[in-house]
């Protein structure tokens, strides 16, 4: 049995306004040390970026908060990677880095105190920020790099890691991002009230054999999202992401369950199944672009139930043209930065289509309820002549929309016991 170590014990104040990030710390060290269990006791914490070691737990007792600082120097910046690219970013509000064997569980909540960081990226009004001045000056694709910041959980070439319980809140950027892992069980994750851009739910990174099971999930941009690197960074690391099982999830606001952007290591192997769609922009989502690169190959999905979805199969290769081809404007004056040297590095010649093939998708059914005001469209599949999508397999698929769509540049699509009724 491990050894406990207590917030308690270690008379650290739980008030939600004293700074408690070194305190914490300490209790981690020693459990750390001691191959033990760290137990932060009910009430509020006001911290930075915490790390944990191997061989150790750290559980979060009912009522329980890590309450993230709104200073952006509570969290040191670090080499890792974010969205897609190896470069300095933020610590997380919890971290681990380079371990194996441990645990983070529950019932208690990571809130990110998200609001600052999301008006940083676009303003109070959501239609400003670093966002508008970016794009005004032809620079779009760079906002979400140079806007700096914290996730809530970052675990970053870890083995053997349990996830389970936890509540996660006000996610600054993405929630939980799993980075470089293996053997990875994620349990019972709660993740709510997630409003701001880039407030991905759970980000599964160029790691393998990961399970996802039993979360519910609402967020700001994709609720569960496989990743592999993005672009010319992500063809130098060059890291799979393989050997995911997702099932038994409720995905909720947010743009549903994806493939991408990031993709350039791959995404092999992957079987999601059993999962509730309530609300969500898309169902199954794969988005990429024309110097993405890597592939995406022998996905199983299954037994999908959409409520009010926009979009139940969207397959998209040519996703979100002003983020996803990077250009430096020819009348730029400024410095700079690294991440923008590597953001658009020119993929090498004849590795920048992105290849989309042997995908199964049976037993959906998606409808929408009669109050229901949003977009809803059964299929947006494209991609391109020269690089289509192939050996796409539908069966007993049953889809009511407000619109069909469109479904061009795939090869060999076979549908079994597919019906959509168009209801405007």
């Amino acid at each position: 049995m491990r050894r406990i170590f207590s917030t308690a014990d270690y008379q650290i104040e739980a008030d939600g306004q004293t700074d408690v990030t070194g305190k914490l710390q300490k209790l981690l060290d020693d459990a750390g040390k001691e191959k033990g269990c760290a137990v932060v006791a009910r009430g509020i914490y006001r911290t930075g970026s915490l790390f944990l070691h191997s061989d150790m737990e750290l559980h979060l007792e009912e009522g329980a908060v890590l309450l993230g600082s709104q200073e952006e120097a509570a969290y040191p910046l670090m080499q890792t990677r974010a969205a897609g690219i190896e470069m300095e970013w933020m610590g997380a509000l919890l971290n681990a880095i380079d371990c194996e064997n441990i645990r983070i569980s529950g019932p208690g909540t990571l809130d990110g105190q998200g609001e600052i960081w999301w008006e940083k990226f676009w303003g109070k009004d959501r239609n400003g920020g670093m966002c508008r001045d970016y794009a005004e000056k032809g620079l779009r694709w760079a906002a979400d790099y140079d806007c700096i910041r914290p996730r809530l959980v970052q675990l970053r070439n870890c083995r053997h890691v349990v996830c389970e319980d936890f509540h996660l809140t006000r996610s600054g950027f993405w929630n939980l991002h799993v980075c470089y892992c293996q053997d990875v069980r994620i349990s019972g994750i709660r993740i709510t009230d997630a409003q701001g851009p880039s407030t991905d739910g759970i980000d599964i990174d160029s790691s393998s054999e990961v399970l996802v099971e039993n979360c519910d999930i609402s967020c700001n941009d994709d609720n569960i999202v496989l990743k592999a690197g993005m672009n010319a960074d992500g063809m130098r690391v060059n890291r799979i992401c393989e050997k995911v099982e997702v099932r038994n999830c409720i995905l909720r606001e947010g743009m549903g369950l994806a493939f991408g952007s990031d993709m350039a290591g791959g995404i092999d192997q992957i079987y999601l199944h059993d999962l509730q769609f309530r609300g969500t922009d898309n169902g199954v989502y794969v988005k990429s672009a024309k110097i993405r690169g890597g592939f995406l190959d022998h996905i199983r999905v299954e037994n999908l139930h959409m409520v009010n979805v926009g979009y139940a199969v969207n397959l998209n290769t040519n996703w979100f043209p002003d983020f996803s081809y990077p250009q430096i404007p020819a009348d730029y004056q400024g410095e700079i930065p690294k991440r923008w040297k590597l953001l658009t590095e020119k993929v090498p010649a004849g590795k920048g289509m992105p290849e989309v093939r042997d995908m199964r998708i049976s037993s959906l059914t998606a409808t929408y309820e009669e109050s229901y005001t949003g977009k809803s469209v059964a299929f947006f599949i494209q991609a391109y002549d020269s690089h289509p999508i192939r050996n796409v397999r539908m069966e007993h698929v049953r889809i009511t929309a407000k619109e069909f769509g469109s479904i061009r540049q795939v090869e060999n699509l076979s549908l079994n016991d597919v019906e959509v009724t168009v209801k405007t």
